[in-house]
């Protein structure tokens, strides 16, 4: 057919983009942003969907704790849903969750490199790029 663009969009599966990394924390008991110059979070929130089971993966990083924060479709916090001091873990969104933030107790130029991999489902994937 004459004049028909074919082209093909591959979408990653990790739902972290390294470049949305920046340097702080998150507070447990309300989601709010804090300054930690040997921290990082993302600064910017992940589309998720409700109730819905999520796995994160990284290299051994100085220090392992990370943990997910869900906000409702306003950008309310809800509440921390994880917080754990391991390379891989997996959580489950809340029903009225539209958003995570991650934060990571590692620096930010060690979580940059450290193959942070964020997906759908119980089993973590392979490291792929944002």
């Amino acid at each position: 057919m004459k004049g028909l663009l074919k082209f093909l969009i591959f979408k990653s599966n990790n739902l972290i983009n390294r470049d949305d990394l920046e340097e702080g924390s998150i507070t447990d008991a309300s989601g709010a942003n804090v300054e930690y110059a040997t921290r990082c979070r993302t600064k910017n929130y992940i589309p998720v969907n409700s109730s819905t089971v999520y796995t994160l993966k990284k290299d051994s990083l100085s220090s392992n704790y990370w943990g997910a924060h869900c906000y409702d479709a306003d950008y309310v916090w809800i509440a921390m849903v994880y917080n754990s001091p391991s390379t891989q873990g997996s959580f489950t969104t809340s029903s009225n969750c539209a958003f995570i933030r991650l934060k990571f107790d590692s620096t930010l130029e060690e979580t940059y490199t450290g193959h942070v991999m964020l997906n759908i489902g119980a089993i973590a994937l392979p490291y792929e790029p944002f």
